[in-house]
């Protein structure tokens, strides 16, 4: 049985971030790719690789992957656990970042080549049945697109999940696939899940997670990060996050205070508790 759960962090971005399984890189990005109508790219290179003491040393990990592909095109890829507040507006942010930083190469105005934000969301986050949206720039009355450079693509697990049940069919092709085995693979039998995808990819895959399974450093690694996303999980349940937080203002930033404060204890960065609590730094640093 599988133990390992592809979703926690630095087994995802070790997955598809790693110049040591292209393979997979190749699989998993073309496949999301195609699904959203983009074209595939024949080659990939990783803009900032999986090193795993990035994670072990956690203040200094990286949790998106960047790509580049033979055109230049950028593509931004992000496994995200918990919703939080302001992710809409992190995920423009994030591709306003990617997109700007192309001219401080040099690069005219009319040299911008498309940058692509895809987020694999393991929550829901637009609540309209769809687990797949693609947000261009473009006009609502004629649908004429400003420009093709801005792309930024969610994919929600739950709806997907829920999507692929009310099918009552086979696995889709493309990302279903990879989008059954982030949702699935974890508890599953390794020769089951194997057979019902039915691609050499997966087997490697299954290899690259049985490592934080026998190797020390990888499953230090791997509780570690686990274990802060169920530490965000847990905030999230108590009610701080966008239109669940309930009570008087003072009781909410008391409880912000205090959740803040045991992560600090934990010794979790600074910038990571600003973001889940929505305290500035300043404050944190008064704690």
């Amino acid at each position: 049985m599988i133990e390992i759960d592809p979703r926690v962090d630095v087994v995802f971005k070790n997955l598809f971030g790693s110049p040591e399984h292209p393979r997979l890189t190749e699989s998993f990005v073309n496949s999301l790719l195609v699904t959203v109508g983009l074209p595939k790219a024949v080659h990939l290179k990783i803009l900032n690789p999986f090193q795993l003491a990035d994670f072990i040393d956690q203040k200094e990990s990286e949790l998106d992957i960047m790509y580049e592909d033979e055109s230049g095109r950028q593509v931004q890829l992000e496994m995200q656990i918990i919703r939080h507040a302001g992710l809409p507006q992190r995920m423009i942010h994030n591709w306003s970042q990617v997109y700007q930083r192309q001219l401080l190469k040099g690069r005219d105005y009319l040299e911008h080549l498309p940058v692509v934000c895809i987020w694999i969301l393991d929550d829901v986050l637009w609540h309209d049945g769809e687990w797949l949206h693609v947000f261009l720039c473009q006009d609502e009355q004629t649908g004429q697109v400003l420009h093709g450079d801005q792309c930024i693509v969610t994919m929600e697990l739950p709806a997907w999940t829920r999507w692929l049940k009310e099918q009552k069919s086979s696995i889709i092709e493309l990302s279903g696939k990879w989008l059954y085995f982030l949702t699935n693979a974890e508890g599953m039998d390794e020769q089951e899940l194997l057979e019902t995808l039915d691609d050499p990819e997966f087997k490697e895959a299954v290899e690259v997670m049985a490592g934080y399974t026998t190797e020390q450093k990888r499953r230090h690694a791997y509780d570690m990060r686990e274990n802060y996303q169920r530490i965000l999980a847990s905030f999230k349940r108590t009610g701080y996050d966008e239109g669940k937080a309930e009570g008087k203002a003072e009781g909410k930033a008391e409880g912000k205070a205090e959740f803040a404060l045991g992560m600090k204890a934990k010794g979790y960065p600074a910038e990571q508790i600003a973001e889940i609590t929505g305290l500035s730094l300043d404050e944190i640093g008064k704690l």
